[in-house]
């Protein structure tokens, strides 16, 4: 056996422990990245809000509604950025190995399709970024893979529910996390019944799942209540969600810009929602919500070709690839150095040797950058034969794993879209990668033989 056989050998039988071992490394070559950040203020809020018995004092402002108050729980419990960084990466862990049992119980791929589903894996920088960052997206892609795989292994068995019950809290979790995902459970109960049509148990257990998911909002609903009058599902900011998500169109008619100092946006929040209101509170996301509907209905063509192009830039956006360039003494400029050094290195050049900057940094992120891209999009081109093979054969997993990229990738062609969001359907992407990679083989295998 060769060196490279053994090394493959070796990466299969330990991928899990390789996966922890580059995860943690990339969580600290990546604990400094600034995406996102400046949400973090809004968690601390919640979790101030949470530990004073869900009251402000008086004259402080009103409860906050935005964003979902689930990081802001972790906040309160854990008290450190280090150890939300460790949970996020044990469950990932977690999650992968599940991930992975499950593939291997569905029959989806072959003893070859499984190693390489392994070894990609281990190379999987994107899913590694992901955990890396201090951010809601990581526990709720972690619980979404969980609840999901959950489901796929309990759905058609018979006996105690152990598993249902547990995707479906699993499910409910990450809604209290992150909305994206609330009207996903709906189209899991339709995969189901597709699945199995003319069972019984199968449609009854479908109704018990589907009820426990939306139980494990009741907190959120009756504290919103509280808090703004009116029982919610999600947080407060749909509308500008889907307001600013017009802005990525470029040159749009509407003059609007993908950002939150949008100057249209607050041109609103002055004039048309009531004082102590924000575009953030139940009130103001309603005023914005209206606006943005309106802006649609008058220009319906200029909304379809926003649509369409915020589609293109997810598929050409890869996946998040990590922020390797924020590092201690270079900000607030570190973008601006890393994009100095990237078109040094790619002239062959030797990258300047800054205090602001480490070289190996520009280099790890050019990799990512790349990887990211250009892996989203072999696995847009293979998601039509995915979905083909997953009404052929009738895999659950599949269907489900088609569902849910298509599903994410309608969210952000709708309403907005970052790489960031994305990655949280990443090992989706993969599996479905997968399988028509293993299937395009043996159909090349075959005709091959044939001739």
């Amino acid at each position: 056996m060769g060196f490279s056989a053994r090394v493959t050998d070796f990466a299969e039988k330990y991928f899990l422990a390789l996966m922890a071992v580059l995860s943690l490394a990339v969580m600290l070559l990546n604990f400094h990245a600034g995406d996102m950040q400046g949400i973090v203020p809004y968690y601390d809020d919640f979790a101030r809000v949470i530990r004073a018995g869900f009251r402000r004092p008086e004259g402080s402002g009103a409860l906050p509604t935005f964003p979902m108050w689930g990081y802001g729980w972790l906040i309160l419990l854990l008290r450190s950025k280090l150890l939300i960084l460790f949970l996020q990466q044990a469950l990932a862990v977690v999650a992968i190995a599940i991930f992975v049992r499950t593939v291997e119980r569905s029959v989806i791929l072959p003893r070859a399709g499984i190693r390489v589903l392994k070894l990609m894996l281990v190379l999987s920088l994107p899913w590694y970024a992901l955990h890396s960052v201090f951010w809601p997206y990581s526990i709720a892609a972690s619980l979404f893979v969980i609840s999901l795989c959950l489901l796929v292994r309990e759905a058609g068995e018979d006996g105690f529910v152990r598993r249902l019950i547990l995707s479906a809290i699993c499910f409910g979790m990450l809604l209290n996390f992150r909305s994206d995902f609330i009207l996903f459970p709906p189209v899991c109960v339709a995969a189901l019944l597709w699945w199995r049509w003319t069972s019984g148990i199968v449609l009854r257990r479908a109704i018990v799942w589907l009820v426990l998911v939306y139980a494990m909002l009741i907190p959120w609903s009756v504290y919103t209540q509280r808090a703004a009058g009116h029982f919610l599902l999600t947080s407060t900011n749909s509308g500008q969600v889907f307001f600013l998500g017009l802005g990525l169109l470029p040159h749009n008619r509407w003059g609007i810009t993908p950002s939150d100092g949008d100057s249209v946006l607050r041109r609103i929040e002055a004039t048309k929602i009531p004082p102590g209101e924000t575009a953030l509170t139940y009130r103001g996301n309603q005023v914005i919500k209206r606006e943005t509907f309106a802006r649609i209905r008058e220009m319906p063509g200029e909304y379809a070709e926003k649509v369409i192009f915020s589609a293109w830039l997810t598929a050409r956006s890869g996946f998040y690839p990590g922020s390797f360039y924020d590092a201690p003494g270079c900000e607030p400029k570190c973008g601006d150095v890393y994009a100095t050094e990237k078109v040094e290195i790619l002239h062959g050049r030797s990258p300047t040797e800054t205090a602001l900057l480490n070289p190996l940094r520009t280099v790890l992120q050019l990799a990512s950058t790349l990887l990211s891209r250009v892996f989203l999009l072999l696995c847009i081109a293979a998601l039509p034969v995915a979905g083909v093979l997953a009404w052929k054969t009738g895999s659950l997993l599949l269907a489900l794993s088609v569902l849910a990229v298509v599903y994410h990738g309608a969210i952000g062609s709708f309403s907005y879209s970052l790489p960031g969001y994305t990655s949280n359907v990443f090992l989706f992407h993969l599996i479905n990668f997968v399988v028509a990679l293993i299937w395009l083989r043996g159909r090349s295998q075959a005709v091959t033989s044939a001739a």
